[in-house]
């Protein structure tokens, strides 16, 4: 069976900023030749040819545009062979993306700056 499950990950990390452009990367050891990405179980589009990376791996990008709020959510990805596109892998690890404001920060501080002792 497809037993090497896929890994998902985002170029520079799951949390964005409004505006800045979000990409995904979802890689396998298994030779799939097209990997699939969900948000929220929703499947986005078509899938996208794997390729050979430095690693060895394939991989595959999904370029998915500057980030908006709309992009927060659940992704997996799935790999799966062009011969058989309804034999999908099992699903990678959730990958949790949150897109902030550009308007907030993303630090949170344990203490307020406001307070003095």
């Amino acid at each position: 069976g497809l037993s090497k499950k896929p890994s998902l990950s985002a170029h520079g990390g799951p949390v964005v900023r409004s505006g800045e452009n979000v990409t995904l990367v979802c890689s396998s050891e298994s030779a799939f030749d097209q990997f699939h990405l969900l948000r929220d179980g929703e499947n986005l589009g078509c899938p996208v040819a794997g390729g050979q990376s430095p690693h060895g791996a394939l991989e595959a990008e999904f370029p998915l545009g500057p980030g908006t709020p709309d992009h927060s959510g659940v992704y997996r990805c799935y790999g799966s062979f062009t011969s058989s596109p309804y034999s999908w892998s099992e699903s990678s690890d959730l990958l949790i993306l949150s897109v902030t404001e550009s308007t907030t920060s993303t630090c949170s501080s344990p203490m307020d700056p406001h307070t003095t002792e």
